[in-house]
């Protein structure tokens, strides 16, 4: 279910982008009012929410044909190819249907932890760790997702110097109003030349963020060549998420950038150290088509994107061409992968 929309996507695990099923899904400019003041976020078409699912695959579903929100019940199948009137009585709203059927008992799995958290967060002033502290292990900050995961990119290796750890609890704020709750800094750690970094004494059971800084004491940015042209500024090396961890484990994660936790922790913590570390690099070549699109070279993405964002050389320029990349530290590399452009009807071109 879209919350704010009104209709139905199907999710998958991991960065795949949603398939939409069955109503309002995507934003459009077909608003129910075009002129001012205009419902933006308000458009036309049926809406559709609270789904179940049947034993057979269908979906119970409730539809309402427009604004007014007579909302009945209907049934679907997986991909919204047909629409089944089940209940709907008018100028009622029959919402949250649930299938009653027999189902299975959910595995019991047994709490490593069984300390019982504070009932109310740590005092302002604190102290912050009364329910004790765990140990937050970032194997390398500089660590990039695979090749054609959509999210951003890390920041450049060498960029960090430091981590900085901010716990930010409700303290007076009665709801979403961050300025009546400033984050408050607990410490700030040392990043390793490998991009490892660790804190020993990460107060347990309380919202906490991490933020890289630089040596000039600013965030170093993250960069995507997704969405234009040009590489771009996107977001910084900050992991805005809250995170937290429970009285005495530890916490592993690698990268420091948003969707950094869709990355897996590799098993074996030496593979932490190696990664691709192109989309931190400045870029040099011996000729180019268009310099705009010299960033494909890094961009990390060879499936996903446009065929004529490719770099190629100028034109009539095939012999002693060329690619440099330089990084902002000195690297060690274990292996250089090239990637061919993706073969498609509109592009043969093949190394």
């Amino acid at each position: 279910e879209a919350a704010g929309f009104g209709g139905l996507r199907r999710y998958n695990a991991g960065v795949e982008p949603y398939d939409p099923i069955i109503g309002i899904t995507e934003l459009s400019d077909d608003y129910v009012i075009p002129t001012p003041p205009i419902s933006y976020g308000i458009f036309n078409g049926i809406y559709t929410g609270e789904p179940d699912t049947l034993p057979n695959g269908n979906i119970v579903f409730s539809r309402a044909e427009d604004v007014n929100q007579d909302y009945g019940l209907f049934v679907t199948d997986a991909n919204g190819n047909f629409e089944i009137p089940l209940y709907d009585k008018v100028g009622t709203t029959e919402l949250r249907a649930r299938v009653i059927r027999p189902r299975p008992l959910p595995p019991i799995i047994a709490d490593t932890v069984t300390q019982i958290p504070s009932l109310l967060p740590p005092l302002a002033g604190g102290p912050y760790d009364v329910d004790g502290t765990f140990v937050f292990d970032a194997l390398n900050v500089y660590f990039n997702a695979p090749v054609d995961v959509d999210i951003v990119n890390a920041p450049a290796v060498g960029s960090a110097e430091i981590i900085r750890f901010f716990i930010d609890h409700q303290r007076t704020s009665p709801g979403s109003f961050p300025a009546l709750d400033w984050p408050i800094l607990l410490e700030e750690v040392a990043v390793n030349p490998d991009g490892s970094v660790q804190s020993q004494n990460a107060p347990a059971n309380v919202p906490l963020f991490e933020q890289l800084r630089g040596l000039d004491d600013t965030v170093p940015v993250t960069t995507s060549g997704a969405w234009t042209n040009e590489e771009y500024i996107d977001g910084a090396a900050h992991v805005a998420g809250m995170n937290f961890g429970r009285p005495g484990t530890t916490v592993t994660c690698v990268g420091c950038h948003a969707g950094h936790t869709l990355i897996p922790v590799p098993a074996d913590p030496e593979d932490a150290r190696w990664t691709n570390l192109a989309p931190g690099a400045s870029i040099s070549v011996s000729s180019t088509r268009d310099p705009q699109y010299n960033v494909s070279v890094i961009d990390r993405r060879v499936m996903l994107g446009e065929l004529w964002r490719y770099w190629t050389s100028a034109p009539n320029q095939t012999q002693n061409q060329w690619i440099e990349l330089t990084f902002p530290v000195p690297v060690t590399i274990r292996t250089i992968r090239l990637y061919n452009p993706r073969f498609e009807a509109d592009c043969s071109l093949q190394v």
